[in-house]
């Protein structure tokens, strides 16, 4: 029987000795250790059970060959970890020092607290002058970059593996990532387009825009006493449709970056199992960065300021210039010659 089996279920069947799973039902794992051969990224590797002989093809990664399976779940626990805190704070300190850093440095408390100042708050109840928000401003850009030094930091701990081979693998999942964002972004009306004419396709009223209805706003106007229920009566009641009318249309910018994005995901995922394109290191990041911050460039011209350094430099938004150097480098990886 020819059964294809990842590197974990192998390890774990000749290590732990439990059972596993095959077409046809739940066999006995084999009765002594089996051993992968060094020689070559495809090992055949055939053992005795009571229910006959298994013969398993395996194709393995020279940077994870010879590994045991717990080595390769603690690693991947660890290579987890350096993702998600590299993404989240690089993320974080990116909205700080990219947007809003006018703000943030009279505010050094709140870079990485989830709270704000507020002359009406009281945190838990109990500390005056300040209010639970969560971690409101991340930056993508600053999450691209802080990414990238979490795996530097997990390479140097990990030296097996190679950077450009993880990114390469990195980025068909990250890029299914951004489309979930900005779903989530359009659903807290976050991230807006312009404004445009109610005529337009897809024109779009985001009636919990913080610029257009703040939710002080809407519960001064209502006299409900949460967010909830202020922004509800504005959207059903027919008491306050003067207000609902007098929000305006915009584009639905997250929708364009989102949907460019999960096609994006298709493209790489397509490339990485059905083409050999994978194997020139370097050239899936590349072609990510390239897609990725080329379709963030585009879809700046429909969005609204996000704020930033934008008003020194002019011409550009903040988060077109800062595509800028990640399309270049993109281009860089993707467009190099391979070493032969």
């Amino acid at each position: 029987m020819l059964v294809p089996l990842p590197l974990a279920e192998l390890s774990l069947m000749s290590t732990f000795k439990s059972s596993v799973n095959i077409v046809g039902g739940v066999y006995p794992a084999p009765t002594r250790t089996i051993t992968l051969s060094p020689g070559s990224n495809n090992s055949c590797v055939r053992s005795s059970t009571p229910r006959g002989t298994i013969e398993v093809l395996h194709s393995i990664n020279s940077e994870s060959r010879g590994m045991s399976a717990l080595a390769i779940l603690e690693q991947l626990d660890s290579l987890f970890i350096h993702a998600v805190l590299s993404t989240m704070l690089g993320a974080r300190l990116g909205h700080v020092f990219f947007y809003d850093w006018a703000y943030y440095q009279d505010h050094l408390l709140e870079i990485l607290l989830p709270i704000r100042e507020s002359s009406k708050g009281a945190l838990f109840g109990l500390i005056r002058g300040y209010e639970f928000t969560g971690f409101a401003g991340l930056a993508s850009h600053g999450a691209a970059i802080g990414i990238i030094l979490g795996m530097m930091l997990y390479i140097k701990k990990n030296p097996e593996f190679k950077l450009l081979s993880l990114f390469d693998r990195l980025v068909v999942p990250v890029s299914l990532g951004a489309f979930c964002i900005r779903l989530g972004n359009f659903f807290n009306s976050e991230i807006n387009g312009k404004i445009v004419s109610g005529d337009f396709i897809f024109a779009t009223k985001f009636i919990r825009d913080s610029e257009d209805m703040s939710a002080y706003k809407a519960m001064g106007i209502t006299g409900e006493r949460t967010p909830e229920a202020a922004y509800a009566m504005i959207e059903t009641n027919p008491d306050f449709a003067a207000y609902l009318e007098a929000i305006p249309f915009r584009h639905p910018a997250q929708l364009y970056e989102g949907i460019a994005y999960l096609a994006i995901f298709i493209l790489l995922y397509y490339i990485f199992w059905n083409t050999a394109k994978k194997d020139k290191v370097g050239y899936l990041f590349g072609l990510f960065f390239i897609l990725l911050w080329a379709t963030r460039f585009f879809v700046e011209y429909v969005k609204k300021s996000q704020g930033g350094f934008e008003e020194s430099l002019g011409l550009l938004s903040t988060g077109q210039w800062l595509s800028i150097p990640f399309i270049l480098i993109g281009a860089y990886y993707m467009l190099r010659p391979v070493k032969k």
